[in-house]
């Protein structure tokens, strides 16, 4: 039996258009049940359905646990787009899901009808205004899409598990976090598209973590997508430079991986779109080979052609330097790419001595390292830095300054009587 208290009393409490048809046109929104979790049908098991004598759906029992309608749900929410983008949610794949939820639903003796849906929906509970809440789902989007499609009403009632006990204030670095959690959830069922993996990595490249208030690093960002480092820092490069046609040849699977960051270094845009409905064509006329040989050809090109370096401007005068604007000041390197470079100097530890020790200033400025395990060197020249003298050194002589002898050290001899004579007879003549 279900229990009574999950079931909101006053549909009205929960923040949803009446006259809202249940649709919500949307990219965002969760991933679905797949075979490996048993659900890619839809079909209940047999703990979750009632016998005919009792036809209710098992209710949860967990407190985190319960039922909404399907009416109270979003896909969509400022800041949040579903990793989800399109692969899963083609027509066939959603008829089939749909009329097995069809088939699994239940109705109870008060009439209150339960969706065939056997894993619940992740949702989180949102603080609005005016002491109003939304409900947002961050894991099941085929699921609700599915049990629209199957022809459920607002007031059909759907498993949901909360993520949080109480209402989040939500912002785009919360937002980050729950998509950071949908993307492992959605890499251990179903395969997302290179391109859905990209635009999720793009949105976590541009957020913090809430917690520790730090930037997403490129191995956090890789460890959410299930992709190498390298692959999120080239496929970052090349969406920055490609253009709205090249990144749609890309998503629509006309382009492979390589193809797209080999054709995004053409610079100019009209090329780049050229080179870009060139291989398209030429993959989708079965030469792939020929596709693949364009893109490096293109790659070799752009590559060859280096900047020449520009010659040495001339020096403006005391003039001309008064009238030019400051120079404004440089932005310190973001924390997120401090730690980028020092993953990547594990891999490859530098062999200069020089390039070493910036290596340990970088750890020490990252938190990495602390100051007091620094090689001598280093410590010496930051006590320097801060006016700190050594107590072990001895005072040194100061070599600038020149001894000066001691005035009147010593008195003058006494004259010579000889010499006092000999003055005597001079004086006299």
């Amino acid at each position: 039996m279900r229990d009574p208290d999950l079931i909101p009393d006053d549909p009205d409490d929960l923040e949803y258009d009446a006259d809202d048809d249940g649709e919500h046109e949307s990219t965002a929104g969760e991933d679905e049940d797949d075979a490996e979790d048993g659900d890619d049908d839809g079909e209940q098991s047999p703990d979750t359905i009632a016998s005919e004598d009792e036809p209710r759906v098992a209710a949860p029992e967990e407190p985190d646990r319960g039922w909404l309608p399907i009416g109270a749900l979003l896909l969509e929410y400022r800041f949040w787009e579903n990793p989800r983008s399109f692969t899963g949610l083609d027509d066939t794949s959603m008829a089939g899901l749909a009329e097995s939820i069809r088939s699994g639903t239940q109705t109870d003796e008060d009439g209150r009808v339960y969706a065939g849906i056997r894993d619940a929906l992740e949702v989180v509970t949102i603080a609005g205004p005016n002491a109003t809440v939304a409900q947002l789902i961050i894991d099941g989007q085929r699921r609700f899409r599915a049990a629209q499609l199957a022809g459920m009403s607002k007031d059909t009632l759907v498993p949901v598990r909360f993520l949080e006990s109480t209402p989040v204030t939500w912002s785009q670095d919360v937002a980050a976090r729950y998509l950071a959690r949908a993307l492992e959830s959605v890499g251990q069922r179903a395969q997302l598209s290179s391109y859905e993996l990209a635009m999720s990595a793009a949105r976590l490249r541009a957020s913090q973590d809430p917690d520790t208030r730090k930037d997403y690093t490129l191995a956090r960002i890789a460890a959410a997508v299930g992709r190498s480092e390298s692959w999120v820092s080239k496929i970052l490069t090349a969406i920055e430079a490609a253009g709205p046609k090249l990144l749609q040849r890309w998503k629509s699977g006309e382009l492979t991986d390589e193809q797209f960051k080999d054709l995004a270094r053409v610079k100019d845009p009209g090329q780049q779109d050229d080179v870009a409905d060139r291989a398209a064509e030429a993959r989708a006329a079965g030469g792939r080979g020929a596709a693949r040989q364009l893109a490096k050809e293109v790659k070799a090109k752009e590559s060859a052609v280096a900047p020449k370096p520009a010659s040495t401007p001339a020096k403006p005068s005391s003039e001309q330097q008064q009238s030019l604007p400051p120079t404004p000041p440089r932005k310190p390197m973001p924390l997120a790419k401090l730690e980028d470079l020092l993953e990547l100097a594990k891999a490859t530890p530098p062999t200069h001595d020089m390039v070493r020790g910036i290596l340990l200033g970088m750890q020490v400025a990252a938190g990495v390292l602390d100051s007091g395990s620094l090689p001598k060197p280093w410590t010496a020249y930051i006590e320097r830095l801060y006016g700190a003298a050594t107590e072990s050194a001895p005072a040194k002589p100061d070599k600038s300054a020149k001894a000066k002898p001691a005035a009147k050290a010593k008195a003058k001899p006494p004259k010579t009587a000889a010499k006092a004579k000999l003055k005597k007879a001079k004086s006299k003549k």
